[in-house]
């Protein structure tokens, strides 16, 4: 299948449960990955992790014929920003955070969604850092959930926002010779987190991002 239509990574179902029915996305596809396709884009779950988004990224340069994509999904901040609270509606428009602030300890906000600029990982044998914008944050790659002080201590080494498959995204396309955006939505930022119910909380949230699923 030949196509120039956009298309959008996504880790897991429960992120996207209500951007599937909000923007119209039917399935197409179910192995080995699921698809789904509405009149302006394609969004592809590739499974939580490095190894699933790798993959998946190599199987869509097989299946169609894109030069840039999207990876929209939740993230974490690292130790190296103080996430703070602010009032919001689940269902407001979402505009993408591109600046950086010049702060010794930048804050950051929980629910809003920033433009990535640069992601590097935070695992052994990964050195590449790799530039995807002149503007947004920074984000650390893990292998496993921030779920400790220590890990997210680590994550906060190398960047602000930690994630767990957007290194892998920006080492395929680069191999594959694409252009790729990171989009992430701040949903943990401490070990009291419940983070599986703060992403299931925001898929509304993430629906709303503007720019991205239409």
């Amino acid at each position: 299948m030949s196509t120039k239509m956009k298309i959008i990574f996504c880790a897991a179902d429960f992120e996207v449960e209500y951007v599937l029915k909000m923007h119209n996305f039917k399935k197409i596809y179910s192995e080995p990955f699921e698809v789904y396709q509405n009149d302006s884009a394609f969004l592809i779950l590739t499974g939580i992790g490095l190894t699933p988004a790798a993959t998946a990224f190599a199987w869509a340069c097989s299946k169609f014929d894109f030069d840039e994509a999207i990876n929209i999904g939740t993230c974490g901040a690292s130790s190296a920003v103080e996430c703070v609270l602010e009032p919001f509606e689940h269902t407001d428009p979402v505009y993408v955070i591109s600046e950086k602030p010049e702060d010794k300890k930048p804050q950051v906000v929980f629910a809003s969604a920033y433009e990535i600029s640069e992601v590097c990982s935070i695992e052994p044998y990964t050195d590449k850092r790799f530039k995807l914008s002149d503007t947004g944050r920074t984000l650390a790659t893990s292998s496993r959930p921030v779920a400790s002080a220590k890990r997210r201590a680590m994550a906060g080494e190398k960047g602000e926002l930690v994630d767990m498959e957007g290194y892998a995204f920006a080492f395929a396309a680069q191999v594959f010779g694409k252009k790729i955006s990171l989009i992430k939505l701040v949903s943990d930022f401490s070990e009291e987190c419940n983070i599986n119910e703060n992403i299931k909380s925001l898929q509304k949230r993430l629906a709303h991002v503007v720019g991205v699923f239409s």
